[in-house]
C-alpha cells in the first residue's frame, strides 16, 4: 500500500519573492515545520446492522510497520515529541537516571529444595544466575551454576528467559525464549553440565512441561494468530518434526496451557476462554500419554491440584463466582475444604500435603489464607506486620509438596518489599530479606489510605488508593496522577514501582482508582462492567476523579490521568465524555478501536475476548453498545479535550500500531490541534505490547505531564 503522507513543502511556501507575502509565507512554513507530521485521510464507509459511518483513517488497517512510510512517520513523530519537549530534556534525563538507580535493587532468592538439590540465585558482576548444590553431602559436587539468563537470552538472539523447570533426572533445564517481544517464543531445553553450548531449541513453544517418561516433554504451540491451540510432547535428540501430537483446540475462544501437579504426578491440560475452561490430566509415568477428561467445557472454571492421593480444585462452579476450593478422592468422593465466600476471592492456591496457602483479595487488600487439610482445623490468615496496609503478597518458590513452610514476599507502594517464611506446624513467621531503595527518597513523610467515591448511577461505593506526602496538606494546591484499568477482571496492584515514588518526592499525590470491571472487590466486581455493561468503567471513573477534585486532594487545572492497554480505553472514553475533566493524560499502547478490532475476527484476540466485550458482529445490541463507547468513534469536537501523549509500539500483536496512529491523526482534527502541541505521540517500531515500562519511558511520560500542567521545572 502506498501511505498517504503530508510531508512535502507546500507549493505557496516555495516563491522566492521578498515581498510582505513572501515574508509571511516563511513565516507560515516555520510553523509548519514545528508542527506535527499528518497522515491524510482518505473517506471511506463502514456498515454494519444497517449502521453506516465514515472513518477516514481505516486504510492504516491495512498498513505494516515495516513500511517506508509508517517507519518515516513514527521518526517524525518522534522527533517533533522532543521539540515540543525540549523545555524538559535535562528535567526528563534526570528523572530517567533516578527511576534506573531506583529500580537496581538487588532483590534477594531464598533457597529452595526440588528432589536431590537447593537451588538458589545469586549476582556475579552485576548479572542474576541460577545455581544449585547437592542436599546430600558426599556426592562429589558443589556449587553447579544451573543458568545464566542474561548472557543465554543474547546468546539465543531473544530478549529474556522465563519459566524454568528442572527434568526428573535433574539433568536438564527446559525455559522459554520471548524472542522480540511479539508474542513469538521458542522452548530452549539445556544440559546442565554441558551448559549453552548443549541448548537443543523448539520453535513456535509457549509453556513446556516434563514428563516422568525418559528425557521427554510436553510443550504447547500457537497458531498463526498466536493462539497456543495444540500440546506436542517431544523427546529431546530427536526432531521437532517427529513430535507427537497430543491435544489440539478447534475453538478460536480457548487458549491451551500445560502445567504439572505439586506431586509431579499428573500433567494437567488447559483449555479456556475468558469465561469457562476444560481440564484434561494425564499421568507422568504413562508411555501411552492418555488423556482424561477431568472438568468437560462447561460454564464454569476449574484449576487443578494433586497431593496426598487426592486432586484439589480451586472453582466457581454452581454460583460460586469468588471460588471455592474441593477435595475429590480416588473413589470420586468430594469434600468441600474452603466454602464460596461473598467478601473473599480466591486467586490463587498452593497445595502441600498437610496444608494450602490460599492467595486471597478481601476488602482489595492482598493476604494469604492457610487451609489445614488434614485436620479441617479453621482457616487463618498469616499475620503479616506490614500490614493489613496496603501493598501486595507475591508467591514465592515453594516446589516440594511435603514442605511445611510456604514462602511469600510482600511490596508496597514506599517499599520494594521483604521476603517471608511461614511455618505451617510452628506458626512462625520468620522475615528472610528486606530490600532497601537505593538513593534518597522522602518515604517516611508518605502515607497511604482508601477513600470511597459514590457512583452517581447507582450508589456503589468505588474505592480509590491515595498515595500522597502526609505532611502536605489537603488543599489542592498540588498535582495529582489518577491510574486507571478496569478491564479483564485485573485488579490495580499496590506494589513498589519506582517511577510513582518519583513523583511523590516532587508533591505529586497518586490516586488508583478501582473502577468496575477490574475484579478488586471480587469476580462480581469484574462482571459488572463487560460487555453491554462496560459503560459502569467509565461512570466509575468519572465519579472518582470528581471526588478527588470535591475532597480537595487536586484542584481541576492539576489533574492528569493515565491508562494502559484496556485502562487506556477507559481513561480514553471518560475523557470524550468529560472533555474538561482532566488537564492532562498519558495513554499507553491504548486500545481506542475496540469496534474495529471486535468486527474482525481475524485479529489475534478478537474471538477469545468477547467474554469481555461483547459480538458485534452477530449482535446488533453489543455492536450498538461498543460503538457508544469506543474512543475512537466517539470524540468530541471539543478544545476543552486535555493534552495527551500516546504511546504507540510497533510490534505490538495486542493492540495494533494502527489504533494509535488513526487515533491521534483524528483526536487533532477534532480538537484543533493542528500543529500537534496538545497530542503528542512516542513510537517505537520495534518494542512490544508490554513494553511501556523503561525508566526513558516513563521519565519521559513524567516531563510531559510538567510540561502541559504548566508545573515549575523542578528538580
Amino acid at each position: 500500500m502506498t501511505l498517504l503522507l503530508q510531508t512535502a513543502v507546500p507549493r505557496w511556501c516555495r516563491s522566492r519573492s521578498r515581498s510582505s507575502a513572501g515574508a509571511e509565507a516563511l513565516r507560515t512554513l516555520f510553523a509548519w515545520a514545528r508542527s506535527a507530521p499528518r497522515l491524510a485521510p482518505v473517506v471511506r464507509h463502514k456498515e454494519q446492522h444497517a449502521v453506516r459511518w465514515t472513518d477516514e483513517y481505516s486504510w492504516l488497517e491495512q498498513a505494516r510497520v515495516q513500511d517506508r512510510q509508517i517507519r518515516t512517520h513514527m521518526q517524525h513523530e518522534n522527533r517533533h515529541l522532543q521539540r515540543v519537549l525540549k523545555p524538559q530534556r535535562q528535567f526528563s534525563s534526570t528523572l530517567a537516571a533516578e527511576i534506573h538507580r531506583r529500580s537496581s535493587f538487588r532483590w534477594p532468592t531464598p533457597t529452595t529444595t526440588y528432589r536431590n538439590y537447593m537451588y538458589y540465585s545469586d549476582n556475579v558482576h552485576g548479572r542474576v544466575i541460577t545455581c544449585r548444590e547437592p542436599l546430600q553431602p558426599g556426592t562429589g559436587r558443589s556449587r553447579q551454576v544451573v543458568l545464566q539468563p542474561e548472557l543465554l537470552a543474547r546468546k539465543l538472539g531473544g530478549r529474556s528467559i522465563s519459566g524454568f523447570k528442572i527434568s526428573p533426572s535433574e539433568l536438564h533445564v527446559a525455559f522459554v525464549l520471548d524472542k522480540d517481544g511479539t508474542d513469538c517464543f521458542d522452548g530452549v531445553v539445556q544440559n546442565i553440565d554441558l551448559g549453552p553450548e548443549s541448548c537443543e531449541i523448539l520453535k513456535n513453544v509457549r509453556s513446556m512441561e516434563w514428563t516422568d517418561l525418559p528425557d521427554t516433554l510436553l510443550y504447547t504451540s500457537a497458531n498463526e494468530l498466536h493462539r497456543p491451540n495444540s500440546v506436542w510432547a517431544h523427546r529431546l535428540g530427536t526432531p521437532q518434526s517427529e513430535d507427537q501430537l497430543v491435544f489440539e483446540e478447534p475453538d478460536e475462544r480457548f487458549f491451551v496451557d500445560v502445567q504439572k501437579t505439586k506431586d509431579d504426578k499428573y500433567l494437567t491440560i488447559y483449555s479456556s476462554s475468558k469465561r469457562c475452561n476444560a481440564v484434561q490430566v494425564i499421568a507422568a509415568d504413562d508411555p501411552s500419554l492418555t488423556l482424561r477428561i477431568f472438568h468437560p467445557k462447561s460454564d464454569s472454571m476449574c484449576f487443578v491440584e494433586h497431593v496426598n492421593n487426592q486432586f484439589f480444585v480451586v472453582t466457581d462452579a454452581d454460583q460460586c463466582y469468588n471460588y471455592k476450593i474441593i477435595g475429590v478422592a480416588p473413589d470420586g468422593s468430594r469434600t468441600e475444604y474452603l466454602p464460596h465466600s461473598e467478601d473473599v476471592l480466591i486467586k490463587d492456591a498452593e497445595f502441600f500435603e498437610s496444608f494450602a496457602a490460599v492467595h486471597v483479595r478481601e476488602k482489595n487488600a492482598s493476604r494469604i489464607l492457610i487451609l489445614p487439610l488434614e485436620t479441617f482445623d479453621k482457616p487463618f490468615y498469616i499475620p503479616l506486620p506490614e500490614a493489613d496496609g496496603i501493598g501486595e503478597v507475591l508467591q514465592g518458590s515453594n516446589l516440594t509438596a511435603s514442605s511445611t513452610e510456604v514462602a511469600f514476599s510482600t511490596s508496597t507502594p514506599f517499599s520494594p518489599g521483604a521476603g517471608w517464611s511461614f511455618d505451617f506446624k510452628t506458626r512462625k513467621l520468620t522475615e528472610l530479606f528486606r530490600v532497601q531503595i537505593p538513593g534518597p527518597s522522602k518515604v517516611k513523610d508518605l502515607v497511604s489510605h482508601q477513600v470511597f467515591a459514590k457512583s452517581q448511577h447507582d450508589g456503589t461505593l468505588i474505592p480509590i488508593t491515595v498515595l500522597r506526602n502526609g505532611k502536605q496538606p489537603k488543599s489542592g494546591e498540588n498535582p495529582l496522577l489518577v491510574i486507571v484499568y478496569g478491564c479483564y477482571g485485573q485488579h490495580l496492584e499496590a506494589d513498589f514501582q519506582p517511577h510513582l515514588l518519583s513523583l511523590l518526592d516532587r508533591g505529586w499525590s497518586v490516586a488508583k482508582c478501582h473502577v468496575r470491571g477490574g475484579d478488586d472487590l471480587g469476580n462480581k466486581w469484574h462482571h459488572a462492567a463487560v460487555q453491554r455493561t462496560k459503560q459502569l468503567s467509565m461512570d466509575d471513573l468519572r465519579d472518582c476523579a470528581q471526588h478527588l477534585v470535591a475532597e480537595k486532594f487536586v484542584a481541576p487545572e492539576l489533574l492528569a490521568g493515565i491508562g494502559m492497554s484496556a485502562g487506556g480505553m477507559v481513561l480514553a472514553a471518560t475523557c470524550n465524555q468529560n472533555p474538561s475533566l482532566f488537564r492532562s493524560i498519558v495513554l499507553q499502547v491504548p486500545f481506542v478501536d475496540v469496534l474495529t478490532s471486535m468486527l474482525d475476527e481475524d485479529l489475534p484476540l478478537t474471538l477469545h475476548e468477547q467474554d469481555e466485550w461483547g459480538r458485534p458482529v452477530q449482535c446488533a445490541e453489543d455492536f450498538r453498545t461498543i460503538q457508544q463507547y469506543c474512543p475512537y468513534h466517539n470524540i468530541p469536537v471539543s478544545c476543552q479535550f486535555p493534552a495527551a501523549l500516546v504511546q504507540c509500539n510497533g510490534n505490538d500483536t495486542r493492540v495494533p500500531f494502527w489504533q494509535h496512529l488513526k487515533y491521534v491523526s483524528r483526536l487533532r482534527e477534532r480538537i484543533g490541534d493542528t500543529h500537534g502541541h496538545r497530542v503528542l505521540m512516542h513510537c517505537s517500531s520495534s518494542a512490544g505490547h508490554l513494553d511501556v515500562t523503561s525508566p526513558t519511558r516513563q521519565a519521559l511520560e513524567i516531563a510531559f505531564l510538567h510540561h502541559t500542567l504548566k508545573l515549575d521545572s523542578p528538580r
